[in-house]
């Protein structure tokens, strides 16, 4: 049985006491928690949606919805085709795929009603678009504070950050409606047609990160408001599709590749007909294997070793074709040589003693050594004793 306590009358249980201690130590604990903090919302940044980072406009997209236009975003402005007049169409820089061609038709487009809100491209670089309008741009230097911009009609200027560092330059376009700071133009807008072009610096203003600051959502709805417009239509993208922008960059450098290309495979196309049959590699002589093997050896120096060959062969050849000459002593046998070859004693004798002073010298040697060889083999051949026939 558990143990109890009884007190005036009532029995006190000890797992009673236990439960009311730590009970009221909970309660302790839980008032001293709430005396001492207190509870707070605290923001903690998500980072951009994946929405947001595929498209940089879709702040603008969705604030315009609010104002009751429809908002749409353009990635593949190449295949687009003819635009509604009552339409506000925004061109951020970066438009590669813009050719001349493409912006006569947002030109026409622009004088059956619709409003096109263009950046400027850099200076840099070629934009179809304003040379169209005659607009040019030019580079300033950045205006890290921010400007007042009065519109026509307003109550109070709008506060706007200098953004980019370009200026417009107008020309002679007739402009009804500049916005300017103190390094010149930032905003210009004219008439076309039925429709208007504006022209603005720094579209960034409107992008995911800036539209929220100073005055640039207020900007957006007033520079839609200058033409008569219920739809946005935000175009975007890299570049034109790479065979469009090779038909009207390349063509030349196409054309001119295709007629190679047709060249070649004409070329290497099977030929019909006999084959005809491949020539016998050509098998060199011998004696083109020792003017090779004469030659290397003279390019590396060895000539004396030449003429010293040379001379040994004709001994060893006057021994075969006349074994008399060959014990006679040299004084004799160069008389002897001589007279049987019809030429002068000294040039025989130079040819077997002489040293050459010089290449000329060699080769003259050399040519009389073989003219030697050559006299003594036609004479053997005309002093061969014949045989009798039985």
């Amino acid at each position: 049985m558990a143990a109890a306590f009884q007190r005036g009358g009532f029995v006190v249980k000890r797992p009673v006491l236990a439960i009311l201690g730590v009970a009221a130590l909970a309660a302790l604990g839980w008032w001293w928690f709430v005396t001492h903090y207190e509870q707070v919302e605290i923001k903690v940044p998500l980072g951009a949606s994946a929405a947001s980072r595929a498209n940089p406009y879709l702040a603008a997209m969705r604030f315009a919805e609010r104002l009751g236009w429809k908002a749409s975003l353009e990635e593949q402005p190449a295949r687009m085709g003819e635009m509604p007049g009552r339409t506000s169409i925004l061109l951020p820089a970066g438009r590669a795929w813009l050719t001349p061609t493409r912006a006569r038709a947002l030109l026409h487009a622009a004088d059956n009603g619709a409003h096109l809100i263009v950046e400027p491209e850099p200076e840099r670089q070629r934009d179809p678009l304003l040379e169209a309008l005659e607009v040019g741009r030019r580079t300033a230097q950045p205006n890290r504070g921010d400007f007042d911009a009065q519109f026509p009609g307003a109550e109070a200027p709008l506060r706007l950050g200098s953004l980019g560092n370009q200026v417009i330059d107008p020309g002679r376009a007739h402009v009804d409606i500049s916005i300017a700071d103190a390094r010149g133009p930032r905003i210009v807008s004219l008439r076309r047609g039925s429709g208007r072009v504006t022209v603005m610096t720094g579209m960034q203003r409107f992008d995911n990160r800036h539209i929220g600051s100073h005055d640039h959502a207020e900007l957006l709805r007033r520079v839609l408001a200058l033409a008569p417009a219920d739809r946005l239509l935000v175009v975007r993208a890299g570049g034109p599709p790479l065979w469009s922008w090779l038909v009207e960059h390349g063509s030349q450098v196409m054309i001119a590749a295709a007629m190679l290309l047709a060249l070649a495979l004409w070329r290497i196309a099977p030929r019909f007909g006999p084959i005809a049959p491949s020539p016998e590699p050509a098998r060199r002589q011998l004696l083109e294997h020792l003017r090779a093997a004469g030659r290397f050896r003279w390019s590396r120096g060895a000539r004396q070793e030449l003429l010293s060959a040379a001379r040994e062969q004709l001994e060893r050849h006057i021994a075969l074709a006349a074994p008399r000459l060959a014990h006679l002593p040299p004084s004799q046998r160069y008389v002897e040589l001589s007279a049987q070859l019809g030429t002068d004693a000294e040039t025989v004798a130079g040819a077997f003693q002489a040293a050459p002073r010089n290449a000329r010298e060699l080769v003259h040697i050399t040519a009389t050594l073989a003219s030697i060889h050559a006299g003594l083999r036609g004479a053997r051949r005309r002093f061969r004793p014949q045989r009798k026939r039985t």
